[in-house]
């Protein structure tokens, strides 16, 4: 994921929020059953799930190894550790302030969010997205000047797809 906060105006002004964020990883089983469902940095104080840092843009599993949480995953058989972690929640969040003389007319442009998600600003939902192969661009309509909350919900593709019928006819694997 690449995010870049940018003003419309009469020339283009823009600012990367690319970076170190705080990253929560949660197992999709314990996330169902406890029902947690974060809009703000404060939402995850004390919460039970895994918390590191994570790198925008970046790879979560990556962030994992770096934390000392997973081995190498380009080392003989570890990628296969990977797959184990196809079930989990990401939560990307931070804050940061608004460097424009004025919030209006400010969209939030995401780069690759794999795949699904739910973004949220200052705790408002402000978009959803559902494919990773194209940008996805939305208002920040409750953006503020200073202390900006942003939380980007990145669920797991493989449990969100069951949801999707699939015709006998496809020959692709569920």
């Amino acid at each position: 994921m690449r995010l870049r906060l940018r003003k419309v105006c009469d020339f283009m002004q823009s600012r990367l929020l690319d970076g170190i964020w705080n990253l929560v990883i949660g197992e999709n089983f314990k996330v169902q059953k406890s029902g947690f469902n974060p809009k703000t940095a404060e939402d995850f104080t004390g919460c039970e799930y895994t918390s590191i840092k994570g790198t925008v843009p970046g790879n979560f599993e990556l962030d994992m190894v770096k934390a000392g949480l997973l081995e190498d995953p380009y080392y003989s058989t570890n990628v296969l550790k990977t797959q184990e972690l196809e079930n989990r929640h990401l939560w990307y969040f931070r804050k940061f302030d608004c460097d424009f003389e004025d919030t209006e007319r400010c969209y939030l442009k995401f780069d690759g969010i794999d795949t699904v998600s739910e973004i949220y600003l200052n705790g408002e939902l402000i978009g959803k997205t559902s494919n990773m192969f194209v940008a996805h661009e939305f208002e920040a309509r409750n953006l503020k000047c200073k202390d900006n909350e942003l939380v980007v919900h990145i669920m797991p593709v493989s449990i969100y797809s069951r949801d999707f019928e699939i015709a006998p006819s496809c020959s692709a694997l569920p």
